[in-house]
């Protein structure tokens, strides 16, 4: 089965996106930016897409093929940022990955 993970550097989605790698899926993860954990996870073999769930050419790029989406990308609360980017991220992204699943008729 082929199955994206949004936000899957973060430590839910490592989790979950090497457990998935491990139990023979064809697993791609999506998240924003590089880092120690996308050279850990493509040396699993495991293909990371970089980019924000806000983008909508991103996700429809990730979504090619895919059967299963868990959406775990997310922005956490830190000091001297909008609220604004919270909802942009949190809801604005979640209706952008729900509506790319939808289109490319995802399960």
């Amino acid at each position: 089965m082929r199955i994206l993970v949004t936000g899957g550097t973060g430590f839910t989605g490592k989790a979950l996106v090497k457990r998935l790698h491990d139990d023979g899926h064809d697993v791609i993860a999506l998240d924003y930016k590089e880092g120690v954990k996308t050279g850990e996870i493509r040396d699993w073999g495991v293909k990371v897409i970089i980019g924000s769930v806000t983008d909508a050419a991103v996700v429809k790029e990730a979504m090619q093929g895919v059967n299963v989406v868990h959406h775990l990308a997310a922005a956490f609360r830190e000091l001297d940022v909008p609220n604004t980017y919270y909802h942009e991220v949190n809801v604005g992204g979640a209706k952008i990955v729900l509506d790319a699943a939808v289109a490319a008729g995802v399960n």
